[in-house]
Protein backbone atom coordinates (compact mmCIF):
# COMPACT_ATOMS: atom_id res chain seq x y z
CA UNK A 1 0.00 0.00 0.00
CA UNK A 2 1.47 3.51 -1.11
CA UNK A 3 0.74 6.07 1.32
CA UNK A 4 1.06 10.10 0.29
CA UNK A 5 0.95 12.89 3.13
CA UNK A 6 0.42 16.27 1.99
CA UNK A 7 0.65 19.66 3.45
CA UNK A 8 -2.73 20.52 4.66
CA UNK A 9 -4.10 23.51 3.46
CA UNK A 10 -5.18 26.92 5.37
CA UNK A 11 -8.05 28.80 3.68
CA UNK A 12 -7.80 31.72 2.38
CA UNK A 13 -10.09 33.79 4.37
CA UNK A 14 -8.66 32.15 7.84
CA UNK A 15 -5.20 33.01 6.61
CA UNK A 16 -6.21 36.74 5.80
CA UNK A 17 -7.68 37.24 9.03
CA UNK A 18 -4.69 35.76 10.97
CA UNK A 19 -2.18 38.08 8.63
CA UNK A 20 -4.66 41.32 9.81
CA UNK A 21 -3.98 40.41 13.08
CA UNK A 22 -0.12 39.90 13.18
CA UNK A 23 -0.13 43.48 11.23
CA UNK A 24 -2.36 45.30 14.08
CA UNK A 25 -0.39 43.52 16.66
CA UNK A 26 3.07 44.57 15.21
CA UNK A 27 1.31 48.36 14.04
CA UNK A 28 0.34 48.74 18.08
CA UNK A 29 4.19 47.75 18.68
CA UNK A 30 6.19 50.17 16.56
CA UNK A 31 3.68 53.20 17.37
CA UNK A 32 4.46 52.50 21.25
CA UNK A 33 8.25 52.20 20.68
CA UNK A 34 8.26 55.44 18.80
CA UNK A 35 6.50 57.39 20.86
CA UNK A 36 8.89 56.45 24.06
CA UNK A 37 11.96 57.52 21.99
CA UNK A 38 11.09 61.17 22.76
CA UNK A 39 14.17 62.58 24.58
CA UNK A 40 13.06 65.11 27.21
CA UNK A 41 14.85 68.50 26.69
CA UNK A 42 18.53 69.24 27.95
CA UNK A 43 19.13 70.68 31.00
CA UNK A 44 21.05 74.29 31.49
CA UNK A 45 24.48 74.17 33.47
CA UNK A 46 25.15 76.79 36.03
CA UNK A 47 28.09 78.03 37.91
CA UNK A 48 29.38 81.32 39.50
CA UNK A 49 30.31 82.32 43.54
CA UNK A 50 27.91 83.32 45.98
CA UNK A 51 28.81 86.55 48.00
CA UNK A 52 27.24 89.06 50.87
CA UNK A 53 28.18 92.02 51.42
CA UNK A 54 31.56 91.14 49.49
CA UNK A 55 32.28 87.80 51.39
CA UNK A 56 32.15 84.62 50.14
CA UNK A 57 28.98 82.52 51.11
CA UNK A 58 30.81 79.30 51.91
CA UNK A 59 28.96 75.50 52.58
CA UNK A 60 25.41 77.50 51.77
CA UNK A 61 22.36 75.48 50.06
CA UNK A 62 21.78 77.12 46.53
CA UNK A 63 18.43 76.15 45.11
CA UNK A 64 16.99 77.15 41.66
CA UNK A 65 13.62 77.84 40.67
CA UNK A 66 12.30 77.72 37.13
CA UNK A 67 9.13 80.23 36.78
CA UNK A 68 8.33 80.13 40.29
CA UNK A 69 8.91 75.97 41.09
CA UNK A 70 11.43 74.81 43.41
CA UNK A 71 14.20 72.37 41.29
CA UNK A 72 17.38 71.01 41.54
CA UNK A 73 19.92 72.03 44.76
CA UNK A 74 23.75 72.65 45.42
CA UNK A 75 26.14 73.20 47.96
CA UNK A 76 29.03 75.96 48.42
CA UNK A 77 32.28 75.08 48.82
CA UNK A 78 34.72 76.17 51.23
CA UNK A 79 35.61 79.56 48.35
CA UNK A 80 31.79 80.11 48.26
CA UNK A 81 31.97 78.61 44.54
CA UNK A 82 29.20 76.49 43.62
CA UNK A 83 28.88 74.07 40.22
CA UNK A 84 32.74 73.41 39.79
CA UNK A 85 34.36 70.23 39.53
CA UNK A 86 32.19 67.47 41.14
CA UNK A 87 29.50 69.16 41.76
CA UNK A 88 27.96 70.08 38.57
CA UNK A 89 24.58 72.36 38.78
CA UNK A 90 22.44 70.94 36.24
CA UNK A 91 18.87 72.53 35.91
CA UNK A 92 16.00 71.22 34.18
CA UNK A 93 13.41 73.47 32.57
CA UNK A 94 11.76 74.83 29.15
CA UNK A 95 13.22 77.13 26.79
CA UNK A 96 12.71 80.95 27.74
CA UNK A 97 11.46 80.20 31.22
CA UNK A 98 12.63 82.03 34.11
CA UNK A 99 15.33 81.10 36.55
CA UNK A 100 15.87 82.53 39.85
CA UNK A 101 17.94 81.47 43.47
CA UNK A 102 18.16 80.95 46.76
CA UNK A 103 20.65 80.75 48.51
CA UNK A 104 20.29 79.69 51.98
CA UNK A 105 16.54 80.29 51.83
CA UNK A 106 17.76 84.07 51.16
CA UNK A 107 16.83 85.48 47.54
CA UNK A 108 19.48 86.10 45.32
CA UNK A 109 19.44 89.43 43.22
CA UNK A 110 20.64 87.64 40.06
CA UNK A 111 18.23 85.82 37.55
CA UNK A 112 19.05 84.24 34.24
CA UNK A 113 16.44 82.51 30.86
CA UNK A 114 16.18 79.08 30.68
CA UNK A 115 18.24 77.70 27.50
CA UNK A 116 18.16 73.85 26.74
CA UNK A 117 22.20 72.98 26.83
CA UNK A 118 23.16 76.39 27.67
CA UNK A 119 25.68 77.11 29.77
CA UNK A 120 26.40 79.76 32.15
CA UNK A 121 28.44 81.58 34.88
CA UNK A 122 26.20 83.15 37.06
CA UNK A 123 27.85 85.08 40.12
CA UNK A 124 25.07 85.31 43.08
CA UNK A 125 24.88 87.88 45.79
CA UNK A 126 22.46 87.91 48.19
CA UNK A 127 21.53 90.67 50.45
CA UNK A 128 22.40 91.80 54.28
CA UNK A 129 25.87 91.47 56.11
CA UNK A 130 28.18 88.95 57.15
CA UNK A 131 29.15 88.08 60.43
CA UNK A 132 32.74 89.46 61.85
CA UNK A 133 34.87 87.59 64.12
CA UNK A 134 38.45 87.83 65.77
CA UNK A 135 41.06 85.57 66.45
CA UNK A 136 42.16 85.74 69.91
CA UNK A 137 46.11 84.23 71.55
CA UNK A 138 45.95 80.39 71.99
CA UNK A 139 45.96 79.47 75.59
CA UNK A 140 46.83 76.54 77.77
CA UNK A 141 49.74 75.30 75.35
CA UNK A 142 51.39 72.08 76.32
CA UNK A 143 53.76 69.91 74.28
CA UNK A 144 50.73 68.56 72.85
CA UNK A 145 47.94 70.36 73.49
CA UNK A 146 46.22 73.66 73.03
CA UNK A 147 43.03 75.60 72.85
CA UNK A 148 42.28 78.36 70.42
CA UNK A 149 40.35 81.04 70.69
CA UNK A 150 38.01 83.82 69.17
CA UNK A 151 35.46 86.29 69.38
CA UNK A 152 32.04 86.89 67.52
CA UNK A 153 31.71 90.72 67.54
CA UNK A 154 28.77 90.63 65.18
CA UNK A 155 26.52 88.12 63.84
CA UNK A 156 25.90 90.27 60.38
CA UNK A 157 21.96 90.22 59.04
CA UNK A 158 21.44 86.11 60.42
CA UNK A 159 20.38 85.34 63.55
CA UNK A 160 22.82 82.04 64.01
CA UNK A 161 26.52 82.00 63.00
CA UNK A 162 28.62 78.66 62.71
CA UNK A 163 32.07 79.40 64.51
CA UNK A 164 35.16 77.43 64.28
CA UNK A 165 38.85 77.80 63.49
CA UNK A 166 40.87 76.28 61.06
CA UNK A 167 44.67 75.33 62.02
CA UNK A 168 47.53 74.13 60.71
CA UNK A 169 51.36 74.17 60.31
CA UNK A 170 51.20 76.35 57.38
CA UNK A 171 48.98 79.42 56.96
CA UNK A 172 47.11 76.84 54.21
CA UNK A 173 45.98 75.77 57.33
CA UNK A 174 44.22 72.30 56.52
CA UNK A 175 42.22 71.32 59.45
CA UNK A 176 39.27 72.94 60.78
CA UNK A 177 37.51 72.43 64.40
CA UNK A 178 34.03 71.49 64.94
CA UNK A 179 31.47 73.81 64.10
CA UNK A 180 29.97 75.65 67.07
CA UNK A 181 26.36 77.68 66.69
CA UNK A 182 26.16 81.13 68.42
CA UNK A 183 22.76 83.41 68.55
CA UNK A 184 24.73 85.95 70.43
CA UNK A 185 27.83 87.53 70.06
CA UNK A 186 30.88 86.54 72.52
CA UNK A 187 34.09 84.33 72.91
CA UNK A 188 34.39 80.86 71.90
CA UNK A 189 36.96 78.42 71.83
CA UNK A 190 38.58 74.48 70.93
CA UNK A 191 40.84 72.38 72.22
CA UNK A 192 43.46 70.80 70.28
CA UNK A 193 44.90 67.31 71.18
CA UNK A 194 47.55 65.19 69.47
CA UNK A 195 50.09 67.53 68.26
CA UNK A 196 53.61 67.44 67.95
CA UNK A 197 56.17 68.65 70.36
CA UNK A 198 58.17 71.58 69.31
CA UNK A 199 56.07 72.49 66.34
CA UNK A 200 54.85 75.70 65.22
CA UNK A 201 51.29 75.95 64.54
CA UNK A 202 48.87 78.87 62.31
CA UNK A 203 45.23 79.14 62.98
CA UNK A 204 42.29 81.62 62.47
CA UNK A 205 38.46 82.07 63.57
CA UNK A 206 36.20 81.61 61.27
CA UNK A 207 32.22 83.01 61.47
CA UNK A 208 29.58 81.71 58.77
CA UNK A 209 26.05 83.22 58.88
CA UNK A 210 25.21 85.36 55.94
CA UNK A 211 28.39 85.73 54.04
CA UNK A 212 31.46 84.12 55.69
CA UNK A 213 34.34 86.16 57.60
CA UNK A 214 37.77 85.00 58.73
CA UNK A 215 40.18 86.64 61.89
CA UNK A 216 43.33 87.32 61.51
CA UNK A 217 46.20 84.30 61.43
CA UNK A 218 47.83 83.59 64.42
CA UNK A 219 50.08 81.01 65.44
CA UNK A 220 52.07 78.85 68.77
CA UNK A 221 54.55 76.82 69.56
CA UNK A 222 54.14 73.52 71.30
CA UNK A 223 56.99 73.23 74.18
CA UNK A 224 59.25 69.98 74.27
CA UNK A 225 59.39 66.82 77.41
CA UNK A 226 63.09 67.02 78.73
CA UNK A 227 65.55 64.61 77.38
CA UNK A 228 65.41 61.58 80.76
CA UNK A 229 66.98 62.99 83.78
CA UNK A 230 67.19 66.49 83.48
CA UNK A 231 64.64 67.44 85.70
CA UNK A 232 63.34 71.01 86.88
CA UNK A 233 65.73 72.95 89.23
CA UNK A 234 66.27 76.11 91.12
CA UNK A 235 69.87 76.86 90.40
CA UNK A 236 69.85 80.51 92.31
CA UNK A 237 71.96 79.80 95.32
CA UNK A 238 70.06 81.30 98.60
CA UNK A 239 70.10 83.36 100.20
CA UNK A 240 69.69 86.09 97.77
CA UNK A 241 72.46 89.32 97.60
CA UNK A 242 71.43 91.86 100.33
CA UNK A 243 69.63 95.05 99.17
CA UNK A 244 69.98 99.14 100.19
CA UNK A 245 67.40 100.89 101.46
CA UNK A 246 65.87 103.11 98.72
CA UNK A 247 68.53 101.69 96.17
CA UNK A 248 67.22 100.61 92.93
CA UNK A 249 67.70 96.79 93.25
CA UNK A 250 67.56 93.89 90.60
CA UNK A 251 68.66 90.37 90.33
CA UNK A 252 67.75 87.45 88.12
CA UNK A 253 66.17 84.12 89.13
CA UNK A 254 67.44 81.00 87.53
CA UNK A 255 66.57 77.49 87.05
CA UNK A 256 67.67 74.53 84.30
CA UNK A 257 65.57 71.66 83.23
CA UNK A 258 61.85 70.98 82.49
CA UNK A 259 60.41 72.61 79.43
CA UNK A 260 60.98 76.50 79.12
CA UNK A 261 59.69 78.79 79.47
CA UNK A 262 59.49 79.19 82.78
CA UNK A 263 56.81 80.89 85.36
CA UNK A 264 58.04 82.66 88.26
CA UNK A 265 56.25 83.25 91.16
CA UNK A 266 56.58 83.74 95.42
CA UNK A 267 54.44 80.86 97.14
CA UNK A 268 54.61 81.82 100.37
CA UNK A 269 56.10 84.30 102.65
CA UNK A 270 56.89 87.76 101.16
CA UNK A 271 60.13 90.01 99.01
CA UNK A 272 61.31 93.30 101.13
CA UNK A 273 58.70 96.20 100.71
CA UNK A 274 58.98 97.89 97.08
CA UNK A 275 60.04 94.59 95.61
CA UNK A 276 58.14 92.24 92.99
CA UNK A 277 58.94 89.27 90.38
CA UNK A 278 58.38 89.32 87.20
CA UNK A 279 56.36 86.22 86.26
CA UNK A 280 58.19 86.02 82.91
CA UNK A 281 61.85 86.37 83.25
CA UNK A 282 62.48 85.55 86.79
CA UNK A 283 63.91 89.03 87.75
CA UNK A 284 63.70 90.58 91.42
CA UNK A 285 63.51 94.66 91.00
CA UNK A 286 62.73 97.65 92.39
CA UNK A 287 63.25 99.77 95.34
CA UNK A 288 62.87 98.55 99.13
CA UNK A 289 61.67 100.69 101.07
CA UNK A 290 61.97 98.83 104.41
CA UNK A 291 64.81 97.18 106.32
CA UNK A 292 65.12 94.12 107.44
CA UNK A 293 65.53 90.28 106.58
CA UNK A 294 62.25 88.94 104.31
CA UNK A 295 61.79 84.96 104.11
CA UNK A 296 60.29 83.48 101.61
CA UNK A 297 59.33 80.75 99.08
CA UNK A 298 60.60 80.99 95.22
CA UNK A 299 58.50 78.68 92.62
CA UNK A 300 59.11 78.16 88.92
CA UNK A 301 56.83 76.35 87.23
CA UNK A 302 57.66 74.81 83.27
CA UNK A 303 55.43 74.54 80.08
CA UNK A 304 55.64 70.56 80.20
CA UNK A 305 52.06 69.12 80.02
CA UNK A 306 51.53 67.93 82.75
CA UNK A 307 53.74 70.89 84.03
CA UNK A 308 56.15 70.49 86.80
CA UNK A 309 57.48 73.11 89.57
CA UNK A 310 59.85 73.40 91.86
CA UNK A 311 60.08 75.51 95.11
CA UNK A 312 62.90 77.22 97.01
CA UNK A 313 62.75 78.35 100.32
CA UNK A 314 64.66 81.88 100.42
CA UNK A 315 65.76 85.32 101.88
CA UNK A 316 67.25 88.57 101.46
CA UNK A 317 68.48 91.23 104.24
CA UNK A 318 68.21 94.78 103.63
CA UNK A 319 69.97 97.52 105.54
CA UNK A 320 70.56 101.08 105.72
CA UNK A 321 74.38 100.57 104.44
CA UNK A 322 75.86 98.47 101.74
CA UNK A 323 74.55 94.65 102.45
CA UNK A 324 76.57 92.23 103.98
CA UNK A 325 78.54 89.92 101.71
CA UNK A 326 77.09 86.36 101.10
CA UNK A 327 79.51 83.88 101.86
CA UNK A 328 79.44 81.12 99.59
CA UNK A 329 80.66 77.26 100.37
CA UNK A 330 84.98 77.03 99.85
CA UNK A 331 85.81 74.34 97.19
CA UNK A 332 89.53 73.08 97.05
CA UNK A 333 90.85 71.96 93.63
CA UNK A 334 93.86 69.51 94.34
CA UNK A 335 96.37 68.61 91.40
CA UNK A 336 97.46 65.13 91.42
CA UNK A 337 100.43 64.46 89.32
CA UNK A 338 102.29 61.10 88.14
CA UNK A 339 105.30 60.31 86.28
CA UNK A 340 105.18 59.45 82.41
CA UNK A 341 105.43 55.68 82.03
CA UNK A 342 107.60 54.34 79.16
CA UNK A 343 105.39 53.01 76.22
CA UNK A 344 101.62 54.44 77.77
CA UNK A 345 99.64 55.95 75.46
CA UNK A 346 96.19 56.78 78.09
CA UNK A 347 96.12 56.48 82.13
CA UNK A 348 92.73 55.53 84.05
CA UNK A 349 92.60 57.28 87.42
CA UNK A 350 90.53 56.22 90.32
CA UNK A 351 89.47 58.62 93.49
CA UNK A 352 87.87 56.52 96.52
CA UNK A 353 87.16 57.20 100.23
CA UNK A 354 88.49 53.92 101.36
CA UNK A 355 91.87 51.96 100.68
CA UNK A 356 89.89 48.86 99.47
CA UNK A 357 88.96 50.67 96.46
CA UNK A 358 85.19 49.25 96.48
CA UNK A 359 83.26 49.97 94.22
CA UNK A 360 80.88 51.96 96.99
CA UNK A 361 83.36 54.47 98.10
CA UNK A 362 84.97 55.16 94.89
CA UNK A 363 83.62 58.92 93.83
CA UNK A 364 86.16 59.40 90.47
CA UNK A 365 86.80 56.48 88.28
CA UNK A 366 87.61 57.57 84.17
CA UNK A 367 89.79 57.67 81.86
CA UNK A 368 92.31 61.07 81.55
CA UNK A 369 93.58 60.07 78.39
CA UNK A 370 97.63 60.82 77.96
CA UNK A 371 97.88 63.29 80.67
CA UNK A 372 99.92 63.22 83.55
CA UNK A 373 98.11 65.16 85.99
CA UNK A 374 94.31 65.63 87.08
CA UNK A 375 92.88 68.80 88.62
CA UNK A 376 89.98 67.37 91.48
CA UNK A 377 87.39 69.81 92.82
CA UNK A 378 85.98 68.90 95.92
CA UNK A 379 83.43 70.57 97.96
CA UNK A 380 83.41 72.20 101.10
CA UNK A 381 80.43 68.65 101.82
CA UNK A 382 83.27 66.29 100.82
CA UNK A 383 85.79 67.42 103.66
CA UNK A 384 87.47 64.47 104.83
CA UNK A 385 90.56 61.70 103.74
CA UNK A 386 90.57 60.71 100.31
CA UNK A 387 92.95 58.07 98.50
CA UNK A 388 93.68 57.69 94.87
CA UNK A 389 96.15 55.46 92.31
CA UNK A 390 96.27 55.29 88.39
CA UNK A 391 97.20 52.75 85.80
CA UNK A 392 98.95 53.22 82.54
CA UNK A 393 97.83 51.72 79.47
CA UNK A 394 98.21 50.96 75.51
CA UNK A 395 96.31 49.89 72.67
CA UNK A 396 96.39 46.77 73.67
CA UNK A 397 95.83 46.37 77.81
CA UNK A 398 96.16 48.48 81.22
CA UNK A 399 99.66 47.82 83.40
CA UNK A 400 99.43 47.46 87.11
CA UNK A 401 97.47 50.16 89.57
CA UNK A 402 100.29 52.71 91.09
CA UNK A 403 100.57 53.17 95.18
CA UNK A 404 98.01 54.73 96.26
CA UNK A 405 98.14 58.58 97.34
CA UNK A 406 96.72 60.15 100.00
CA UNK A 407 94.23 63.24 100.12
CA UNK A 408 93.11 65.34 103.82
CA UNK A 409 91.13 68.20 103.65
CA UNK A 410 89.69 69.38 106.99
Amino acid sequence: MKISLRPKRIPWRCFAASLVLVLCLLGSSVASAVLADNPPGLPHRFYGTVTCGGQPVVGATVQAFVDGTPAETTTTDNEGKYGYGEEVFLVSGTAGQEVTFKVGGVQAEESATFEPGGVTQLDLTIPGNPPTVVTNDASSVGTTSATLNGNLTSLGSASSVQVYFQWGTTTSYGNTTTPQTKTTTGSFSAPLTGLAQGQTYHFRAVAEGVGTSYGADKSFTTGQQPPPGEELTITTTCPLPGGRLNVAYSYALEASGGTPPYTWSISSGSLPTGLTINASTGVISGTPTKTGTFNFTIKVTDNASPKASKSKTCSMEVSLGPPKPVRLPPEVTVVLKWAESQGATKYHLQVATSTSFAAEYIILDEDVGNNTSYELELPEAAKGTFYWRVRAGDAQSWGEWSKRGKIYWK
